[in-house]
């Protein structure tokens, strides 16, 4: 998603998209360079992290325009690495080709409608974009071949993308770091190492129509009974260290850098059975407003949190914003929050001051946003009228976060 992704959306879009979208993806993975980290006792994973053979890195970079953390990739038979939003919101891997065009009609869509080469980060007028596009070097396939779509048309919260499917390998350029504080002391490191993907479903997006142009490396979780594997499959663990202006995807667990992370359980929730892609859902136990140090707990709490990397900021109906006015005194410019969800174990804290919330690029507004002039429009039909709080990439910033995927837990712990 980019960072108006959610808007326009209704809940029968997004059904028929991420329904799409959940199966796009044949993944078999290996490292050139070395196998990933096995399975060993805690001690093997010391002495390799030691010789700087235990953390894998891929750099990510933080991007204005989009909204959202950035990753490259080397795929099909371009000069230049292709990047991509990481998305945890949805499952595909797509990238504008050679001649890419985007229709945009306004943030509104009533405004005259303006035809244009699709931008990239060196040129937002796309006339200087080929060595940034995605040139195929795999073979064509039909729709739903060997895991591609079905549809050649699909769409995000304000994209709509025409599609060819292609069969690629991919090429993750990482990092080996050689100690925990290499990694965190946010330095850059040389990523001269490549991690394989190969045989994965590639969308090559043709024409975008809305107000976005994205391209998606989808890291959400493979749906129950779905054969094919999604990119969030490159591993059974992977982590984000998520900096201000930059951070780490790691192909594995970084529980050892960071010991005190906290566990919350990753759920279902029957409200959801009309979703295909499954987003990273934890249930919310309580939520509240901080003023002048005092806690006041909002009687009308939202159900679940969806943890959404591919979105900016954070977003919740506008009932609960002028429900945390009236009870909790709640303002956007000096209110702190605090959301303790259900943990593994034990309830997991994440707390907010008021500054904290703020907008990753424009400080004078909140990053959780609450009110009918700055929430999604119709989000109650985003998530079929359940009380829902989406959690994005700016506030998910100056954390360690682990996406483990076999015991269905999401870890967390602060910088």
């Amino acid at each position: 998603m980019s960072k108006d992704g959610w808007k326009h959306v209704t809940l029968g879009i997004v059904v028929f998209i991420l329904g799409t979208l959940a199966f796009g993806l044949t993944v078999t993975t290996y490292d050139e360079d070395n196998a990933l980290v096995s399975k060993s006792a805690a001690s093997g994973k010391k002495a390799r992290l030691a010789r700087g053979t235990g953390l894998k890195l891929v750099p990510l970079r933080w991007d204005r325009d989009e909204g959202a953390f950035m990753i490259s990739l080397h795929v099909g038979a371009g000069p230049e690495p292709v990047e991509f939003v990481l998305d945890s919101g949805s499952g595909s891997l797509s990238a504008k080709g050679p001649g890419c065009k985007w229709t945009s009609c306004g943030e509104t869509g009533q405004d005259a409608c303006v035809t244009q080469a699709c931008p990239c980060k060196a040129d937002k007028t796309g006339k200087g974009c080929n060595s940034s596009r995605y040139v195929p070097l795999g073979r064509q396939l039909k729709p739903g071949e060997s895991g591609a779509g079905k549809d050649t048309v699909v769409a995000f919260g304000s994209q709509e993308d025409t599609v060819t499917h292609f069969m690629e390998d991919v090429h993750m350029p990482h990092a080996n770091a050689e100690s925990c504080r290499m990694a965190l002391s946010g330095g850059a490191l040389p990523a001269d190492k490549k991690h394989l993907m190969s045989n994965v479903v590639m969308h090559q997006v043709h024409a975008i129509k809305g107000t976005s142009t994205s391209n998606i490396m989808g890291l959400s979780l493979p749906a129950p009974g779905n054969t094919q594997v999604v990119v969030s499959r490159l591993t059974d663990v992977w982590s984000l260290v998520l900096f201000d202006k930059h951070g780490w995807f790691a192909l594995q667990s970084m529980q050892l850098c960071f010991p005190k992370t906290q566990f919350m359980k990753l759920v279902w929730p029957r409200e959801f059975a009309t979703f295909m892609t499954r987003f990273y859902v934890v249930p919310l136990q309580k939520l509240e407003v901080v003023n002048n140090n005092q806690a006041y707990t909002v009687t009308r709490c939202p159900k679940f949190v969806v943890f959404d990397t591919g979105t900016t900021c954070c977003y919740a109906e506008p009932e609960l914003g002028e429900h945390m006015r009236k009870t909790c005194n709640y303002s956007s410019k000096t209110s702190g929050l605090i959301f303790t969800l259900q943990g593994t174990s034990a309830p997991v804290i994440l707390d907010y001051t008021a500054s904290e919330l703020r907008d990753p690029d424009n400080s004078s507004l909140s990053c959780f946003n609450c009110e009918p002039d700055t929430t999604l429009p119709d989000y109650h039909d985003i998530f079929g009228n359940t009380s829902v709080v989406l959690f994005g990439a700016g506030p998910m910033r100056n954390r360690y976060w682990e996406y483990d995927l076999n015991k269905k837990r999401l870890g967390v712990d602060k910088i």
